[in-house]
Parts: structure tokens; C-alpha cells; sequence
């Protein structure tokens, strides 16, 4: 990879730093406080504000990357090749893991009802009825999209510059960028933080294994799905039993 630009060095600071501070921030503000609830305008606005800013970030990304005189192919932006059973067998890791916790989380009625609760007390962004879901899908494209080439296909590309391709300055470029997306999404609670890391790495190590965005966009993409779909029957169904 050719040497970073200024853009690329500005983009790095405000997705390795800026935003991971700000996340940290917005959960030590909410610490002790009242949980947070959404009329369903305010979470279609955040739906279509937030999935815009990550579409964006990616087309940055994109453009400073282009600018530098790399090719798409470098930033990921190709046919998946290479290690392909690596990058499958990863990609139905992290599929397979997530049905089992989310299996975990609803698989009896007391599980249900914990989950129901976290989820109102937590995610309460989250869709509850179907326009909202609808809504919801702009925010599902820009972080299956947007967060994949940022987080996975600049900013690992970015740091192999610094840290070189050996094992350890492989492993770095990976877990760097992984600790940092899982920080940003801090205000989602610590046990959140763990899993995002988790599947962070997972996503850039299929990333490498195959050269290609394709695969992690696409287990991305059902991930969140998975979690936009429960939204409806996890809060609006808690509400409904709160009211009767």
C-alpha cells in the first residue's frame, strides 16, 4: 500500500478516535439515568441521520482512497478469491454464534421476559412496529455497507501500512480496528462491546482470508437483520403486555 494522504490520516482520527470517545462518553452520561425512550419519529429520523453519516463515511473512504491512486480491489471492493473456505467457515461461524446467543435470549419464557426488559432499557431505538422496521432498512445498508469498508476495508488497509504484513502486524491491523469499532458502540453496554469485538475481528479476518468486502457486508447485513426483525416482538409486545 502506498503511503496514507492527509484525507486518509484525518479519517483515521475521527473513526479510531473520535467516534470511541464519543461512544464512551454517551455511555458514562446514561450511567445511573432513567432509560431512554423514542417517539417513533424521533427513531425514523435516527434511522435514516445515522445510516446516511455511515453511507457517507464510506463513500470518504472510498474517495480517499481512490485519490491516493489505489484500486477498489485494494480497499476490498472485489470478487471474493483466495482462501474462500476460510472466509465461509468464518463467515458461518459468526452467523451460527449469533442464532445461538439470540436462541439463548428467547428460548423460554423467563429468558424472554429478561431479554424483553434489556432490550427496552437498552435498545429502545430499536423498530417496534413495521414502519419503523421499514425505516429502519437505510440504517441496516450504512452499517452493513458503510461500517464494513471503513472499519475492515480502510482502516485495516491503513494500519498494515504502519504495521506491516508479518503474523504480529497482521493479527494488530485487525484487532486495532476491532477494539476500536466495538469502543464506539460503547453506549450499547460492556456485554455488547465483547461481542462486536468478537465479530469485528471475525469480519476483517474474512476480509484477508479472501480479499473481499462481499462476504463480511453480507454476514453484516444478516446480523443486523436478525436484530431490526426481533425488534417488533421483543418491544412492541412489552408494551402491549405493560399496558394490559
Amino acid at each position: 500500500m502506498s503511503a496514507p494522504t492527509i484525507w486518509e490520516h484525518v479519517l483515521a482520527a475521527l473513526v479510531g478516535l473520535v467516534l470511541p470517545i464519543s461512544g464512551a462518553i454517551q455511555h458514562l452520561g446514561r450511567r445511573g439515568s432513567e432509560p431512554e425512550t423514542f417517539e417513533p419519529a424521533q427513531k425514523i429520523s435516527m434511522y435514516w441521520i445515522n445510516g446516511g453519516v455511515l453511507l457517507v463515511l464510506g463513500a470518504a473512504a472510498v474517495a480517499a482512497w481512490r485519490h491516493a491512486g489505489r484500486s477498489f480491489a485494494e480497499l476490498g471492493l472485489a470478487a471474493p478469491e483466495g482462501r474462500l473456505a476460510l472466509g465461509a467457515g468464518l463467515a458461518v461461524l459468526v452467523i451460527a454464534a449469533h442464532a445461538l446467543d439470540t436462541w439463548s435470549k428467547t428460548s423460554s419464557p423467563e429468558r424472554l421476559a429478561e431479554t424483553r426488559a434489556r432490550w427496552r432499557r437498552e435498545s429502545a431505538f430499536m423498530p417496534a412496529t413495521p414502519r419503523e422496521l421499514r425505516h429502519s432498512c437505510v440504517l441496516l445498508l450504512g452499517a452493513s455497507v458503510g461500517e464494513e469498508i471503513v472499519w475492515r476495508g480502510f482502516l485495516i488497509g491503513y494500519l498494515l501500512h504502519f504495521t506491516g504484513t508479518t503474523a504480529a502486524g497482521t493479527a494488530a491491523a485487525v484487532a486495532l480496528p476491532a477494539l476500536v469499532f466495538g469502543l464506539s458502540h460503547l453506549w450499547q453496554g460492556p456485554a455488547a462491546v465483547v461481542k462486536i469485538v468478537f465479530f469485528a475481528a471475525c469480519m476483517g479476518a474474512i476480509l484477508l482470508a479472501t480479499g473481499s468486502l462481499w462476504i463480511p457486508m453480507a454476514v453484516h447485513f444478516t446480523v443486523d437483520l436478525v436484530g431490526m426483525l426481533m425488534g417488533p416482538k421483543l418491544l412492541a409486545e412489552g408494551v402491549e403486555a405493560e399496558r394490559a
